[in-house]
């Protein structure tokens, strides 16, 4: 499987990674790239970082398993946010919900923060592992914060516009 890494790409004057831009920000902190230029919009910024390290991700796994013929994905929004899919092409489908072109439920999320792409052998595999993988994720974080393999509600919450 394949990881997307989980950094914002910003950094105290010091050097210290920044984990929670929205509130070191709020707390009055300024953000910094590796080479130790300011970042104005520090949340935007990490943004970025976060759907191309999600990207990067979709291209390696897909590049790295070329016998593979199915794929499937969990990705994960900055509210803890979950949603499970299955497909054949990783690369245009992670972008897909990158760009809001994705599932309705991705539509609705967060910026997105995180990847995780499984490889498998046939694309059967991959939508018989999404449905398990979704009972999962489901079993662990709760159904009010997975989506996916046919669960397509509307969240319920409150902060779900991007």
């Amino acid at each position: 499987s394949e990881s997307s890494r989980s950094t914002t790409g910003l950094f105290t004057r010091q050097g210290a990674p920044v984990q929670n831009v929205q509130n070191y920000v709020k707390a009055g902190g300024k953000t910094y790239n590796r080479q130790g230029r300011y970042i104005q919009n520090g949340q935007a910024y990490a943004n970025t970082v976060s759907h191309n390290s999600i990207q990067t991700a979709a291209q390696r796994v897909q590049r790295t398993n070329p016998a593979a013929k199915g794929f499937t994905y969990c990705v994960e929004d900055t509210q803890g946010r979950r949603y499970v899919g299955a497909t054949e092409h990783p690369t245009q489908r992670i972008a897909a919900h990158l760009n809001g072109n994705g599932a309705k439920a991705t539509q609705q999320m967060s910026a997105l923060k995180r990847v995780e792409i499984v490889p498998q052998r046939t694309s059967q595999a991959a939508y018989r592992y999404e449905t398990k993988l979704y009972h999962s994720e489901k079993a662990k974080h709760g159904g009010e914060k997975v989506r996916g393999a046919g669960n397509t509600k509307p969240w319920t919450d409150s902060k779900s516009q991007k």
